[in-house]
């Protein structure tokens, strides 16, 4: 298969003011401004209204005694144990190791004895435990416990346990000015909740009953509007980034002049917004557009000049002449290619596809091709010659198969059509026996 490329041929000719305003008024949409809106809106945020409370210190103080268990530290046991698994042994195993207790190692009889061979590996060891962590009979036998006491066989559902705890941590409640921090942020945010929900149904409800305006939400609320800048249908900068907040702006409620229903962000953040200025959008005037203009025209000319060109060199390639002197005299590229397959990767997929759904050469005379590639140019082809593929064994295999399925089911389709035509004209005759 021989090919050669017909590059871009780059029109010269600057386009006239008659073929740049008719392509002008042909394509207006393509140059208008985009549409924009500038909004107010009102933000309900449970993070700023956390920011705005202000508590003194006798409210953080009543706050902390209300609050205590939050900052409290459990109580914490560091444990091990040996297990002895459920068997009729069990048991017995589990006494007489813990009497070899009283005068021998916990971690090296853990290793040597246990049953829970995870624990077994690190002496026994279980880490730490806090209360409602465990089984309750478990649980209440490890804090019966002292630090370094081992417990006599406590019975689970996994068998006989000999419980130590190497490490205690008594439960403590911090004192108010080790915590006042956490307890200043915890009073805001827990007042800040309260008031998010109560201001949101206030701000849906005025906003509503006032839709003309957000005035009267904003001295409900006790919240001033905010503005935004001009941005698109692609969106802005800061709220008027998120996808409901552009989605409202430019609704056709909220164009007609209302205010939008309440907007959530996440879970903590709720806003009514308005359109403060709308800029829909307009024509561009020519001289704004007239360099885009001509260059739109010059591509369009150039990919017309590169298809007629390769047209007539295709035309010339099937009138007998060669492609290697067509490409020459006209000083393009050119190629010659062998053993071509649909999957060898050499050509753009474009050049692939043309050449693999032409026909096949008849005789000595070859198949001219003509393909446009994605970047505009053209490529001018003449296959030569094919040669069949040759199915492999397992490709074989496969039509056999094929072939035995089909008949099969054609088989099958002819019984049951004679089974229906039988049973269509079948008189069926019952006979009753007392």
């Amino acid at each position: 298969m021989l090919f050669r490329s017909v590059p871009l041929v780059q029109a010269t000719d600057k386009p006239t003011e008659q073929e740049i305003s008719d392509y002008y008024q042909q394509n207006q949409d393509d140059y208008k401004t985009a549409e924009q809106v500038s909004i107010e809106y009102i933000e309900v945020s449970l993070e700023k209204l956390a920011l705005d409370q202000d508590p003194d210190e006798q409210q953080l103080l009543d706050f902390f005694e209300e609050q205590k268990d939050v900052f409290a530290m459990d109580e914490r046991r560091k444990i091990s144990h040996i297990l002895f698994a459920n068997s009729d042994t069990a048991l017995t195993e589990a006494t007489e190791a813990r009497k070899r207790l009283d005068t021998e190692d916990f971690v090296v009889l853990a290793k040597e004895l246990s049953d829970d061979k995870l624990s077994a590996e690190k002496g026994g060891d279980l880490g730490l435990i806090v209360a409602g962590e465990m089984q309750k009979v478990f649980e209440d036998a490890v804090f019966a416990l002292q630090e370094g006491e081992i417990s006599p066989p406590v019975k689970t559902e996994f068998g006989y346990h000999l419980i130590k705890v190497t490490e205690l941590t008594l439960g403590s409640v911090k004192s108010f000015e080790e915590v006042k921090d956490k307890v200043k942020a915890a009073y805001q945010k827990t007042q800040a909740e309260n008031a998010f929900f109560e201001l949101g149904e206030i701000l849906a409800e005025v906003s509503y009953e006032n839709s003309d305006s957000l005035d009267a939400a904003a001295e409900a609320v006790g919240i001033a509007p905010e503005k935004t800048g001009m941005f698109t249908r692609m969106g802005g900068m800061d709220i008027a980034a998120e996808k409901a907040v552009i989605e409202a702006a430019f609704s056709d409620d909220v164009l007609a002049g209302n205010n939008s229903e309440p907007i959530e962000i996440g879970t903590d953040r709720v806003l009514v917004l308005r359109v403060a200025e709308h800029q829909a959008a307009e024509s561009k005037e020519l001289e704004q557009v007239r360099l885009f203009i001509e260059e739109a025209l010059i591509s369009e000319a150039t990919k017309k000049q590169t298809l007629a060109k390769a047209e007539q060199i295709k035309m010339d390639l099937q009138s007998g002449n060669s492609l290697q002197e067509l490409a020459e005299q006209a000083n393009l590229e050119y190629q010659s290619l062998t053993d071509l397959t649909r999957n060898n990767g050499e050509l753009d997929w474009q050049i692939s596809r043309a050449v693999f759904a032409s026909a096949k050469p008849k005789g000595d005379q070859p198949t001219a091709v003509q393909v446009g590639l994605e970047n505009g140019e053209q490529v001018v082809i003449n296959v030569l010659s094919v040669t069949e593929g040759e199915p492999s064994k397992a490709a074989s295999d496969n039509q056999q198969l094929a072939k035995t399925n089909i008949a099969r089911a054609l088989g099958q389709s002819d019984f049951n059509s004679v089974l229906s035509a039988l049973q269509e004209v079948a008189v069926i005759t019952v006979n009753e026996s007392e």
